[in-house]
C-alpha cells in the first residue's frame, strides 16, 4: 500500500454515472451449487478440508497481481461502489472490488455448515457452537486474503457516506460493519511502500495514531459499534476523479494534487 484516502459518496455520485440494469446483474455470486462444489473439491476422504486450497478457490488472488486501487465499502453501496470500480477500470486502472473478483464468504459458510454444522444428519438445526467454529475458519480466510490484497494495492479507497460511517451526534466515525473497521485498521497498520515509478521521487507520508474500540450493543438487532480513524486518510473529492489522464498517471495526477509528489514525472 502506498496511499490510504477516503471519498465521500455524494462526491462520486456526481461524476460516476449511475450503473445499468445489465451491469447490476454482474454484482453477485455464484449458484449455490458452486460452494458445494468447491467444498468437496478441497475435502480428503476422511471429510477433512484443505482450508488453503479452499481459500485460494473462494478468495482468489493471482501469484505476483498487485492493483492500483483498492475499494473499501459498505455493501449497502454496493451499486455505488460498483459504479467507481467501473470508472476507475475505465481509465485504465486495475481495481479491487470484492464483490466482482471473490464468491460469497456468507455462502461458502452455509455450505460447509449444512455438512458439518447440524446438531444431526437428519437435523434441520444447526449446532451453535459448530457454527462458530466455521464462522471462524471462514472469516481468517477471508481477513488474510483481504490483508493480502491491501498489501498489493496502491492507493486503498474508503467510500465515505451513511451507510458505511454512522453519523449521529457524539458517535461520529463509528462504523456497523466489522469488515469496514478490519479494513481501515489494515490501512492503518500495512506499511508503507513506494511504487517502483515513484521512487526516484520526493513523497510524503500520512500516519495518525488509533484509538480504542467501543462497542454497543441493542436488543433484538445485534448491532456493535467500532471507532474507526480516518484521521491522515488523503481526503479526495469530485476533482480528483475528473482529472482527463488514465493509468498510473491518473493516480500521479492526484498524489500532485494533494502534495504527496513534489513534482510531475513528465516534468
Amino acid at each position: 500500500m502506498f496511499i490510504p484516502a477516503t471519498i465521500d459518496i455524494t462526491d462520486v455520485k456526481r461524476v460516476v454515472p449511475a450503473i445499468s440494469n445489465e451491469q447490476r446483474d454482474n454484482i453477485g455470486g455464484e449458484k449455490e451449487w458452486y460452494y458445494k462444489r468447491m467444498l468437496d473439491k478441497v475435502t480428503d476422504k476422511n471429510g477433512i478440508i484443505n482450508g488453503s486450497e479452499l481459500r485460494d478457490n473462494i478468495f482468489p488472488i493471482e501469484k505476483d497481481e498487485c492493483f492500483d486501487v483498492f475499494i473499501s465499502y459498505s455493501h449497502n453501496d454496493e451499486e455505488t461502489a460498483y459504479a467507481l470500480y467501473k470508472y476507475l477500470k475505465d481509465k485504465g486502472l486495475h481495481v479491487f472490488l470484492d464483490s466482482i473478483v471473490w464468491y460469497s464468504a456468507d455462502k461458502l459458510q452455509y455450505e460447509i455448515d449444512k455438512q458439518y454444522s447440524k446438531t444431526n444428519r437428519f437435523d434441520p438445526f444447526f449446532d451453535y457452537d459448530k457454527v462458530q467454529l466455521s464462522a471462524s475458519h471462514v472469516h481468517a480466510m477471508l481477513s488474510m486474503a483481504i490483508l493480502e490484497v491491501i498489501n498489493r494495492s496502491e492507493l486503498c479507497l474508503f467510500l465515505k457516506s451513511n451507510k458505511s460511517l454512522t453519523l449521529e451526534e457524539g458517535i461520529k466515525n463509528n462504523t456497523l460493519s466489522p469488515w469496514i473497521y478490519e479494513e481501515l485498521s489494515y490501512f492503518k497498520k500495512v506499511k508503507t511502500v513506494t511504487p517502483p515509478r515513484l521512487k526516484q521521487y520526493q513523497t510524503r507520508y500520512f500516519c495518525s495514531t488509533g484509538n480504542r474500540i467501543g462497542m454497543i450493543v441493542e436488543q433484538r438487532e445485534l448491532k456493535v459499534h467500532y471507532n474507526v480513524d480516518i484521521r491522515g486518510l488523503v481526503q479526495l473529492c469530485v476533482c480528483d476523479l475528473l482529472t482527463k489522464s488514465s493509468g498510473s498517471e491518473f493516480l500521479d495526477d492526484i498524489y500532485l494534487k494533494h502534495g504527496i509528489l513534489e513534482y510531475s514525472l513528465n516534468d
